[in-house]
């Protein structure tokens, strides 16, 4: 509309009402843990609720712990993680022991570093897929969870390794029985996730990684900007 009034399209009332009438507020995103606090103590009756999306900021020191075992698909956008989360999140994500699918996205309280998942605590029997973004682990920590789950679907966004390489990673995890289909989003993802593929596939791919020798092990795209 503003467009519109320069170049006269417009006449100077017409455009004063707009302005009168029209608001643009930034978006943020807002927390819902006392919404969620009041939700979850009901939840553990309402056998029916087998999928849980959790849209917003998540403070989960602030939540009842509970037994959810109805529900089997759980997303959550924005967790907050960081120095004193660390005690919370495995008990509160353990309230859900039968998860076939999370999607968890983490939200820093602190330094981005901070940013981490308690992986080597969270078993579930039954999870087929995870899907986390914004996340730094070490390469052990992400290779146990995978192993130690039958995932179908693992999913990889702008995740950081803080110990460990993507190519010690990947090739492990072309060595298990039965590895999960892995996607990932990042710069440069679609040609690298082709060459993954095809990687994780067969035994005499290369891969797509930068050099030859055992000392190269950085991705020739980087999983995280």
């Amino acid at each position: 509309h503003v467009n519109a009034w320069r170049m006269l399209y417009l006449n100077l009332k017409h455009f004063r009402d707009l302005t009168d009438s029209i608001w643009v507020l930034p978006f943020f995103e807002s927390s819902v843990t006392k919404v969620m606090s009041r939700l979850l103590s009901a939840l553990e009756t309402r056998w029916r609720i087998q999928r849980l999306n959790i849209d917003g900021i998540l403070d989960i020191r602030q939540l009842p712990l509970g037994h959810y075992a109805a529900v089997q698909h759980l997303s959550i956008t924005s967790i907050l993680v960081g120095e004193n989360f660390g005690d919370s999140i495995a008990p509160f994500l353990r309230c859900f022991p039968e998860l076939t699918h999370l999607t968890v996205r983490t939200s820093p309280m602190g330094p981005v570093h901070h940013q981490q998942l308690p992986l080597q605590q969270l078993p579930w029997p039954n999870l087929q897929l995870f899907d986390v973004m914004d996340m730094w682990a070490s390469q052990e920590e992400l290779l146990s969870f995978v192993e130690r789950h039958f995932l179908k679907r693992l999913i990889l966004r702008q995740i950081t390794l803080n110990s460990g390489s993507w190519k010690s990673f990947f090739s492990r995890v072309r060595g298990l029985p039965f590895g999960p289909k892995i996607a990932f989003f990042g710069h440069g993802q679609q040609e690298f996730q082709s060459l993954l593929d095809l990687y994780l596939a067969h035994d005499d791919f290369p891969g797509p990684f930068e050099g030859v020798g055992d000392d190269i092990d950085v991705p020739l795209f980087r999983l995280s900007p």
